[in-house]
């Protein structure tokens, strides 16, 4: 061998150990998640049970709503709040309901004290009616008050919030009692502290076999109120589009905007950015699917569409909730569903969902996306948003014979932790790429092999 060749085969030996200390320093980034699982709990039932909100307490806690007995054979079925610690150990539990159909759709803090749910009660309506149920609770889960208001018709309410002036806002539908084919209307209802009704809306124009309902509710930092779900009164074609309807403090209508396109969208939650504008996500078709994406969209403060996107193509998909990140980013819940081949064309439906929960930035572009999987079929409806922990809760399925179970599961991630800790910002950092100590030696151990070979004739 001549003496360039070694000198060539020297190089070539230098070049590729320094490329493996590299790789080695760097192995982390791929082996590394932008979250991580901290602890996951289900609550298990006879019948089918469903975790329908989720948030703070008043301690270092978080009271849970939702339904148990969600057999479509019964006539029973009922509510339930709990009060879990941050380690999901159940500190109280309670059931609330009837002989009837009963169930609790959003929970939230009145004061420091005590909470109210809300949600729809047959067993202490009028008779055969669904009526809007509102119940209050102490920090304990005792119950202090329990109404049902607008026993005259029927209604389904599917989220609340307590106002600026001490009293709540519910968000739903109704129906009169006596409908031939629909004409169910998007309702709004304001009440004071002690659940009396102040004013209640309607929105939508009441035609037969229409369908139009609210979703969500939030009160505007001006005291007004933005309210997102699906309309067919105002539609674009003969099916439900997405629906935006903008109030005043009184529920007068500010503006109404639909949005989507042929097929069938809607827009389950709804949120207010620093800046004024509107995020509301759902799930939406494209033309000549039979499968749904994730969707969201974003619009001024006057329901100018801003931008739209869709998310997991090839797959029934969809978002449930929406809330804001400790790094002013958005966090939101929903479901994939896994379907075959690949093919939005495969089926009306997936066998098979995963929870899933992303975090967006203010342009709708995903930062990251976590799959919950280990069930059949799991889905997150809601999200507790702590400094350092995201808790985000649903219901999961083990198989297609056995009920659905309440789930939980608590995630940290990292760079949010490092960040409540230290006090500073550490959104632009990239701790998935932090060397451990054994890469560190690994890398140290290659560079000086390489050094070696370097120094050698």
């Amino acid at each position: 061998m001549i003496a360039g060749d070694c000198i060539s085969i020297k190089k070539i030996i230098i070049v590729n150990v320094l490329l493996l200390a590299l790789l080695i320093g760097t192995a982390s980034a791929s082996n590394t998640g932008p979250i991580e699982e901290k602890w996951n709990i289900t609550f298990d039932g006879q019948d089918d049970d469903h975790i329908a909100s989720i948030i703070k307490s008043n301690s270092e806690g978080y009271i849970v709503s939702g339904n148990m007995g969600l057999d479509p054979i019964s006539s029973d079925q009922d509510g339930f709040l709990y009060e879990i610690d941050s380690e999901g150990e159940i500190l109280w539990r309670e059931k609330f309901g009837g002989n009837q159909r009963d169930s609790l759709s959003a929970v939230f803090q009145a004061d420091k004290q005590n909470y109210i749910a809300v949600g729809n009660t047959i067993s202490f309506g009028s008779p055969s009616t669904r009526s809007t149920w509102i119940i209050k609770v102490d920090n304990d889960g005792n119950e202090i008050w329990n109404k049902t208001i607008l026993q005259d018709v029927s209604t389904i309410i599917s989220s609340g919030q307590k106002t600026s002036d001490g009293g709540f806002v519910l968000a739903g539908m109704r129906a009169p009692l006596r409908t031939a084919g629909g004409n169910l209307v998007g309702l709004l209802i304001k009440t004071d502290s002690e659940g009396n009704v102040e004013w209640s809306k309607d929105f939508g124009t009441g035609q037969v076999r229409t369908y139009d309902c609210f979703y969500s509710v939030r009160q505007t930092p001006e005291g007004n109120y933005i309210l997102s779900g699906t309309t067919q009164s105002f539609s674009s074609g003969n099916v439900e589009d997405g629906w935006l309807v903008k109030v005043d403090s009184n529920g007068n209508e500010l503006w109404n905007k639909s949005f989507g396109g042929k097929e069938v969208d809607f827009l389950d939650s709804v949120i207010v950015s620093p800046d004024g504008d509107y995020i509301a996500l759902g799930r939406s078709k494209q033309y000549g699917e039979s499968l749904f994406n994730a969707w969201a969209v974003r619009t001024d403060k006057n329901g100018n569409l801003l931008w739209e996107k869709r998310y997991f193509d090839h797959s029934d998909s969809y978002f449930s909730s929406i809330e804001k990140s400790p790094d002013e980013n958005y966090l939101v819940t929903g479901s994939v569903g896994k379907v075959p081949n690949g093919s939005v064309q495969a089926s009306f439906s997936a066998k098979s969902y995963e929870a899933v929960l992303m975090k967006i930035d203010g342009d709708g572009n995903s930062l990251w996306s976590e799959n919950f999987d280990g069930y059949q079929t799991s889905s997150f409806s809601s999200i507790a948003v702590d400094d350092d922990s995201y808790v985000v809760a649903g219901s999961a399925k083990l198989n297609d014979s056995g009920n659905s179970d309440g789930l939980i599961v608590t995630f940290n991630e990292p760079a949010m932790v490092k960040q409540s800790a230290s006090g500073e910002d550490t959104s632009e950092s990239q701790p998935n790429q932090e060397k451990s100590p054994l890469s560190v030696t690994l890398a140290a151990i290659c560079l000086a092999v390489a050094f070696i070979f370097a120094k050698r004739p």
